[in-house]
């Protein structure tokens, strides 16, 4: 086992999040949304999230997040609306939520969509992380 576990972040895309009421971040542990655009918490096993706890932290308590993509980007949400931490697809009036799934029609997805919103509203997306093709 590693003493000292490498690590390189200097271009790494970081944001700031505050622990979910109830909850706990522990650092090097993958972490998802919680309730609202702005918190965070520990992924379960198996769960997809948005990045990786820098340090840890309680309820309340801010900790820095280093996200999976390379940065963040304003967007227009389209039609069916976007929600944090779903992957986006591009519609015809923007971009709007995209399941994974088992089908037979390619889905090319744009990124992870780091806010809520309703068509027609300005919502950050998360773009450069890694993405699976997506068939639906």
């Amino acid at each position: 086992m590693a003493t000292r576990a490498k690590q390189k972040i200097d271009f790494g895309c970081i944001e700031t999040f505050t622990v979910a009421s109830g909850q706990t971040v522990t650092a090097g542990y993958r972490v998802k949304f919680a309730s609202a655009d702005n918190e965070c918490q520990n992924c379960g096993a198996n769960e997809d999230g948005i990045g990786i706890a820098l340090q840890a932290g309680a309820a309340g308590e801010k900790v820095s997040i280093l996200l999976d993509g390379q940065g963040i980007v304003k967007v227009i949400v389209g039609t069916g609306g976007a929600t944090r931490g779903s992957f986006a697809v591009t519609v015809a009036n923007g971009f709007t939520n995209q399941a994974i799934a088992d089908g037979t029609t390619v889905r090319y997805l744009a990124g992870k969509f780091m806010q809520t919103g309703v068509a027609g509203d300005t919502v950050g997306l998360l773009v450069g992380c890694p993405t699976p093709k997506s068939t639906a």
